[in-house]
């Protein structure tokens, strides 16, 4: 099932806030196993990307498990928090400030070279992807001089999602929530759980 969805994603559309998925649970079912994990060294976002991007697919192959929901935090992001008083002082509208983070984010071929026999394809990914990138970004020019992101709003690095909250032993954490396989035996899939060593 998973190959066919994986085969699938060149057709779907490009805008889609997630990739589908299938499930192997019963809904009724409560979670089997809650997994918490928190760190002294990396934020809540990160950790919420290591866990959906790597643990929960190591997880989920496991015989027994079912499904494993990431919650707790979300993935890391970029926010971008206008401020109205510095567009209207600077005459600019909130759509050339989209406009201008959408480009800033295009990642296509910068080029080609060719010859008789050959083509290749020139491509850099020089996408932001913290807040730093973005506070230079040059959004309009004003008497001569550049408008930059950081004159009309707070970048700050962050998660997209700002109320899905995780604790763990009044820290910061990201839950991975397991639920088994119908059929499965509980204790079984808990102690090949325990026993798993993931690798990034």
């Amino acid at each position: 099932m998973q190959a066919a969805i994986n085969a699938a994603r060149g057709l779907l559309p490009s805008g889609l806030p997630n990739n589908p998925t299938y499930r192997k649970v019963n809904p009724a079912d409560a979670p089997i196993m809650i997994v918490a994990l928190t760190s002294d060294t990396m934020t809540r976002g990160q950790i919420y990307d290591a866990a959906s991007t790597v643990l929960a697919q190591k997880l989920s192959q496991i015989e027994g498990v079912g499904q494993v929901n990431v919650g707790g935090s979300s993935l890391p992001a970029v926010r971008v928090e206008l401020n109205p008083a510095a567009l209207n002082k600077y005459g600019i509208s909130t759509a050339q400030v989209r406009t201008t983070i959408q480009a800033t984010n295009a990642n296509r071929p910068k080029g080609a070279l060719e010859d008789d026999a050959s083509h290749w394809q020139i491509g850099a990914n020089d996408q932001a992807k913290v807040a730093a990138e973005y506070m230079p970004l040059i959004i309009a020019y004003r008497d001569n001089a550049a408008v930059r992101l950081r004159d009309v709003a707070e970048v700050v690095d962050s998660v997209q999602d700002l109320r899905n909250d995780g604790s763990a032993d009044g820290k910061p954490g990201v839950m991975l929530i397991l639920n088994k396989q119908p059929g499965a035996n509980i204790i079984e899939t808990i102690q090949r759980v325990k026993d798993a060593r993931v690798d990034s």
